[in-house]
């Protein structure tokens, strides 16, 4: 194909391209003042039949005034419905059959207090006695006194209103359940609007529909209860066929026009191109004979346009031509020289990085030679740039790779050195935990406690403690803060400083835990909670008196067996200011053992997921009814050790044993 065909081709796909700009640059303006409008006309369209519905319930109040009130009896007047309530919230009278003595309004109590409160009408959209959607209206009717107000609700089906619509709108009505399916209106179009609703993501929108050769314009309303729940959906149809059909008609009159212009220019392109292309063929074949070497004679055309400057270009050519041979040869040996010398300069700089960097370059310098020699296009300048090129490549990617590896390793000792001194912190603050704890507490014949805790991480946020509150009484105290590590044994400390602190006022265990859980919930910004089992242990008597919150089960080993001690309710601490706590009381014999313990052992896993659970730890208690107490709380923990096997501990493990010596009374 020749360049005058090629030009006249160009020229049409531009001019069609440009058309077809133009045409999607005025269809998405077109656009968005359609959706501008859809939206302004929505708006609009709904507050007019907003307004239609109020007026409509409004007129209905005042043709209650002529009714008379006999209940069950339905009314003719758009098979509307009137209730009647008093301010006790009660319906008094129904124009329906559906009347009782235990019939609810239809709209919520709050609505019906505010239009009681202050007198103004209530409109809304909702479901009628017989699940009909339809518009209600709450209006307060006129009282001599607050004693004898009453409500009006006056309820009309949206689907009756569909007359009234079509004469003061000009607007045919479609009225969907929930569901898309059809209440009210045309089929046709029924079913093209409920496929248009499921694919519609906002609650109102306007769309085109066409139904028995008609083009209608519809506008499609969501109806939501008060609850935001959707009740239906309301659509109302206007015809504009004739305005559609005059539309497409200007369109495409306009785009014919467009096309025949197009047409009508290009000819009268192709006409004035081929007359001067003729000439240009003419230079085209002199300057191919020149460039073959033959002699060729020929006149300027002395013209003042293109053609002219063509002509005397083609004049020069032939006159350059002879210089450019001669330039060639000169650059050639001058190439030749430079070659060398920057040949030289880099197999300097290529032993200068040394083995076995210098060896590759080199190699990889001959492969060059050897391809430009092959590619004579190429050139030798060009083949010593390409190796140089790969050279310069080498270096970088080198000292790039150095810098990384300073800057890894700079990174991996300051990290290093954070992390032992965070360990040796972490290591201190274990040590100061483990020595807050109590190791045990004898009393010669009397009683005995025992208690051990091993934390999940370097520090935990189980505790313990027994303590004397006076001569006859010791405080016994199991606890777990929830979460592990640092932040839970914080909040231990604190937990244990102000139950010891207000323990020793002498008050009872319920008490104590009351206090403890309004003191823990004043300042809990971190949202922690501790559950806890706070006993005190009479030493004269053997009494065991005890509250709980929200703590595990003890045991009481008696008898050569164990069983669970019941526990009274209570909430875990710190959650919720102001709780009280339930008390319970329990009666040690002589040799009666209490064990107390966290959810540690029961939630310990082995590796087949398995728990230790209340079984297995009511199995290993049997086994210590009859040893020694000082053995059972490192005992309890090895059972559990050896059951989780590798498995790392999960949750810390506290236990604690108490044996009673004295004389009490046996019992519970």
């Amino acid at each position: 194909m020749n360049l005058q065909n090629r030009i006249i081709i160009i020229v049409a796909l531009s001019c069609f391209m440009m058309l077809g700009g133009l045409f999607i640059y005025l269809d998405s303006s077109q656009d968005r003042v359609n959706k501008l409008n859809e939206q302004i006309i929505l708006d609009l369209q709904k507050k007019v039949l907003t307004k239609t519905v109020h007026d409509r319930l409004d007129q209905h109040v005042k043709f209650f005034d002529e009714l008379e009130i006999s209940d069950g009896v339905p009314l003719e007047k758009d098979q509307a419905a009137f209730e009647i309530l008093n301010t006790e919230l009660e319906v008094q009278f129904s124009s329906t059959d559906a009347v009782g003595p235990h019939l609810s309004p239809l709209l919520p109590d709050w609505v019906i207090k505010q239009v009681l409160q202050d007198g103004n009408p209530f409109h809304t959209i909702g479901r009628d006695r017989k699940g009909a959607v339809a518009a209600i209206g709450l209006y307060a009717l006129e009282a001599i006194n607050e004693s004898e107000k009453e409500l009006l609700n006056v309820i009309i089906p949206i689907s009756n209103l569909e007359l009234f619509l079509e004469t003061e709108m000009e607007a045919q009505m479609i009225l969907l359940d929930k569901q898309g399916n059809r209440v009210t209106g045309r089929g046709d179009i029924a079913a093209v609007l409920s496929e248009a609703i499921k694919t519609t993501p906002t609650d109102n929108f306007r769309s085109p529909v066409t139904g028995s050769h008609r083009h209608f314009d519809s506008s499609t309303f969501t109806l939501r209860d008060l609850g935001g729940g959707v009740l239906g959906y309301f659509s109302l149809l206007f015809d504009d066929t004739v305005e559609a059909k005059k539309g497409a008609l200007v369109h495409n009159t306009a785009l014919m026009g467009i096309i025949v212009f197009i047409g009508v220019l290009l000819l009268g392109l192709r006409s004035y191109i081929r007359q001067n292309f003729a000439r240009l063929y003419n230079l085209i074949n002199i300057l191919d004979r020149l460039t073959k070497g033959e002699k060729v004679y020929y006149d300027i055309q002395a013209r003042k346009d293109e053609i002219g400057d063509l002509s005397k270009a083609v004049d020069d050519f032939r006159k350059k031509n002879r210089e450019i041979v001669h330039q060639q040869k000169r650059q050639e040996r001058f190439g030749g020289r430079q070659q060398r010398f920057i040949r030289q300069q880099m197999e300097k700089l290529a032993n200068r990085l040394g083995s076995p960097f210098s060896e590759t370059l080199m190699e990889e310098l001959s492969a060059i030679e050897t391809g430009a020699r092959k590619n004579k296009k190429k050139g030798e300048l060009g083949m010593l740039a390409e190796g140089f090129e790969h050279m310069a490549t080498r270096v970088a990617n080198q000292y790039d790779e150095v810098n990384k590896l300073v800057a890894e390793l700079r990174e991996a000792l300051m990290h290093k050195t954070k992390l032992v001194a965070l360990e040796q912190e972490l290591d201190i603050a274990r040590q100061i935990q483990t020595s807050v704890l109590p190791s045990d507490l004898v009393v010669e014949g009397v009683v005995e406690l025992h208690g051990t805790m091993k934390a999940a991480k370097e520090v935990g946020g189980d505790f313990y403690d027994f303590f004397e509150i006076d001569e006859d009484r010791i405080g016994v105290v199991v606890a777990d803060v929830s979460g592990k590590g640092v932040p839970a044994a914080f909040f231990m400390l604190i937990s244990r400083t102000l139950l010891k602190s207000t323990a020793m006022f002498g008050l009872s265990p319920s008490q104590v835990l009351h206090r403890l859980n309004d003191l823990l919930s004043a300042e809990n910004e971190q949202m922690l909670f501790v559950t806890m089992m706070y006993g005190e242990i009479n030493v004269k008597t053997g009494e065991f008196r005890y509250a709980n919150a929200g703590h595990n089960p003890a045991y009481l080993l008696r008898k050569g067996e164990s069983q669970p001690v019941e526990m009274p309710d209570g909430m875990a601490l710190a959650v919720m200011e102001g709780m009280d706590f339930e008390e319970a009381s329990l009666s040690l014999g002589p040799d009666d053992m209490l064990v107390l313990y966290t959810d540690g052992v029961t939630e310990a896993f082995n590796n087949k997921e398995e728990l230790f659970g209340e079984d297995r730890l009511k199995k290993a208690l049997d086994g210590f009814v009859d040893k020694n107490i000082a053995d059972l709380p490192t005992g309890l923990r090895k059972c559990v050790d050896d059951f989780a096997g590798e498995v790392p501990q999960a949750d810390d493990i506290t236990i604690v044993g108490l044996r009673y010596l004295g004389q009490g009374q046996q019992g519970s």
